[in-house]
């Protein structure tokens, strides 16, 4: 019966976490490949977890022995909407708002994300996510052995969730397409609903008849007080928070892709199997001295804009989220109840986990200009421990934590004051002061935790330290905007978003294109050569950023712009901070919305000349550098037209992936680095760059096709070709990032 019991929470587990990253990757295209499409659907994961730990909680307590009956009615009615997909009808309706007015709500990719999840994969989801903790009570309430202590289930749960995540990048993504993948689940979930029926049964024929051993445990099991309910949230919701800040940190920095997702979730998952085993494994004094170290590194590098060499520090970021997150986890595993209380335990670990959600998805990006949620979470799991670590402690500790916390406000008014240096210098002034904080505190966990956030604070009030307050600094759905005065003049605008430089303009000299759109970038080549040419009357830019391509515009051309974000369309409009754009001399449109579904409604062959330029931060959206992305551009374009693709990029060497598209549509490539003019480059604000230059035949570069600054396009060998069913991102990571794209 054990194994019955464990067979089925794992795959009960399994099953939940699989459609995870599956659901998410069909939404990617949809929403422009933004990295908070998968922390938006964690928050909807969540919430969901959260209804079905209620209705485990509840149902369980009102049906007794009746509840299986009603479980399994729920499990049946979950298979109405499979096999997976989008509802078509919702997507359509989003599509339509988005052309008419991008401002209206049903336009707002929050909700529509959270919609169409409820409407795919929300009634299975619900039923699956009250599987754990209703199979552990179905046991506990059994004549087996074990049943007075269900929670090696809860391990089974955990080690099915780790394997569906692990298995679904590795194994699952580069192996089945999208639809083969949601068949497969759907016969997985029919299998679960026979086993479930079977444990339904073994429940009912194994029922605990020992009427004396059930009333002793409710004379040893008084209820959770609301004290020890509170940490249990605080305790939970912490390190939910954190994952969601870490993931959005790594995907908004290298790319938006299912690995990035189930690396961190897989160690969150990994830290509840650790921190509920049966044996522990660390002592708890060792993660008290170890979690403030593991909350000062990342964050140290949070505040300093390291995210080089990404072989060192993407590990880094996520060793020091595992001794966090496990020791937040190993305190909830040590005041974890008796089998009485088992599902108000977990429900109220779900809201935790919905609250720390609910902040990193929809609470940060409103009132964070930056993703300061990631830094904010980790020092909140700092404070949650040292309280849970120091009982009577808390009363006597307030005069040093105030004393800690004046400091750091005094340190941060200094620095508005005062500093007039150079700002990488002064916070590693400050991260060493910071340091001396958490070290002299480190022996006392509570004043440790308020000198950790003390810290924390001081690095989210001194990002923007320096000569200007930024000109303009906003944050949306697909990323954060902000806008500075550069030079010692100021004239020198600069959009910011991440790691990643969108644009620089100089006021002195405005009708110069700089960073990665000079005359010697692949862009700048071509509309250099080849600008007044015909053909290229109608020219395409997926992509916005400011409008510098906009400077190459000449009179009686049109220049259509596709931008994911309507944010970025008003930054390029006002002319106090840019005037690339409104100082075209071409006719400019630009087009609210997903770049492949907005440029399907184009006039079939009508662009010259095609540019993808579409960046978050430093990761390239995936759905633009597939097959069926090509296949649109291709149908969009003269016979005769140019398709430029803009690579530059820290982490990512997507050339092979461009070879294997040009390989397949039997295209001519060109690669235009502009590396070898770094030295004689015409603009401080000038960036090196990345091209590549696509067309049917060499004919179609006319007089550049002379330029021998362009490189032949390596061939692609074996190369697979991207679809939307398949990318492989760790085939194209760069070991050693190269710090000037």
């Amino acid at each position: 019966m054990r194994f019955l019991f464990t067979l089925t929470v794992f795959l009960s587990s399994f099953l939940l976490f699989l459609v995870e990253p599956l659901i998410a990757k069909r939404l990617l295209p949809t929403f422009g490949g933004s990295p908070l499409v998968w922390n938006t659907s964690l928050l909807f994961f969540q919430t969901i977890l959260l209804l079905g730990y209620l209705y485990a909680h509840s149902s369980t307590r009102r049906l007794g022995a009746k509840q299986p009956k009603l479980h399994l009615v729920v499990l049946f009615l979950g298979l109405g909407v499979l096999p997976i997909r989008l509802p078509g009808a919702l997507l359509h309706i989003y599509q339509q708002s988005l052309a008419r007015d991008p401002n209206s709500f049903l336009a707002q990719p929050s909700f529509m994300v959270l919609a169409m999840l409820a409407l795919s994969v929300g009634l299975p989801f619900f039923a699956l996510s009250s599987g754990a903790p209703l199979i552990q009570k179905w046991f506990s309430q059994t004549n087996d052995p074990n049943a007075h202590n269900p929670y090696f289930l809860y391990r089974a749960s955990n080690v099915g969730s780790l394997i569906a995540l692990l298995a679904y990048p590795v194994i699952i993504e580069p192996r089945f397409s999208l639809g083969a993948t949601s068949l497969l689940w759907t016969v997985l979930y029919v299998a679960l609903g026979m086993l479930m029926v079977l444990c339904a049964i073994a429940v009912r024929t194994h029922a605990s008849t020992t009427v004396e051993a059930v009333a002793a445990e409710e004379m040893d099991s008084p209820a959770p007080s609301a004290r020890k309910k509170l940490m249990w949230v605080a305790l939970a919701a912490g390190p939910s928070a954190a994952l969601l800040g870490l993931t959005g940190y790594l995907t908004t920095n290298v790319a938006p892709v299912p690995l990035l997702w189930v690396v961190p979730l897989s160690i969150y998952l990994i830290t509840f199997i650790v921190a509920f085993a049966e044996h522990r494994q660390i002592p708890q004094v060792a993660l008290r001295f170890l979690t403030p170290i593991a909350v000062f590194l990342p964050v140290s590098f949070f505040a300093l804009g390291r995210f080089t060499p990404i072989q060192s520090v993407v590990p880094l970021h996520l060793v020091c989220f595992l001794v966090v997150a496990l020791a937040c986890h190993s305190q909830l595993a040590a005041g974890r109840p008796s089998a009485r209380h088992l599902t108000e335990f977990y429900v109220w670990l779900s809201v935790g986990g919905a609250v720390g959600g609910l902040f990193a998805s929809i609470v940060a990006p409103l009132i964070f200009t930056d993703k300061f949620e990631y830094p904010v979470s980790l020092a909140f799991c700092a404070l949650s421990l040292g309280f849970a670590m120091s009982q009577a402690e808390h009363r006597k500790g307030y005069g040093f934590a105030l004393v800690v916390s004046g400091l750091a406000a005094y340190a941060i008014g200094m620095s508005r004051m005062v500093w007039h240096g150079d700002a990488v210098s002064y916070k590693y002034v400050w991260i060493a002061v910071g340091g001396a904080f958490v070290a002299l505190t480190a022996y006392r966990p509570m004043l440790n935790g308020f000198a950790v956030c003390s810290f924390v604070g001081a690095v989210c009030c001194t990002q923007y330290a320096g000569f200007r307050k930024p000109l303009h600094i906003d944050r949306s759905f697909f990323g954060t905007h902000n806008v500075r005065a550069m030079g010692l003049t100021g004239r020198i605008r600069r959009l910011v978003d991440g790691n990643t430089v969108h644009g620089a303009q100089d006021f002195d000299h405005p009708e110069m294109p700089l960073t990665y759109y000079s005359k010697h970038s692949g862009v700048g080549k071509v509309f250099g050569a080849l600008g007044n040419e015909a053909r290229f009357d109608r020219v395409g830019i997926v992509g916005l950023g400011i409008g510098t391509i906009s400077a190459y515009g000449r009179p009686g051309q049109k220049m259509d712009f596709y931008e994911l974000d309507p944010a970025i369309e008003r930054v390029a409009e006002d002319r106090q901070l840019f005037t690339y754009l409104t100082d075209c001399k071409a006719k400019t449109h630009v087009i609210i919305g997903d770049a492949r579904l907005r440029l399907a409604e184009a006039e079939s062959c009508g662009y010259g000349f095609l540019v993808i330029d579409a960046f978050a931060s430093d990761a390239i959206p995936v759905h633009l550098l597939t097959k069926e992305a090509f296949t649109l551009y291709l149908s969009k374009m003269r016979p005769d037209g140019l398709l430029a693709v803009h690579i530059s990029n820290k982490y990512l060497k997507l050339e092979p992936v461009l070879a294997a598209l040009a390989r397949d549509f039997q295209l001519r490539g060109w690669i235009v680095d502009s590396t070898k003019y770094h030295k004689t480059r015409e603009h401080p604000e000038v960036n090196d760059s990345r091209w590549i230059i696509l067309g049917h035949n060499a004919t179609d570069l006319g007089p550049l096709a002379l330029d021998t600054d362009l490189e032949p396009l390596p061939e692609a060998g074996n190369a697979k070709t991207w679809t939307d069913d398949y990318s492989d991102i760790i085939s194209v990571l760069k070991l050693k990032p190269d710090p000037d794209e």
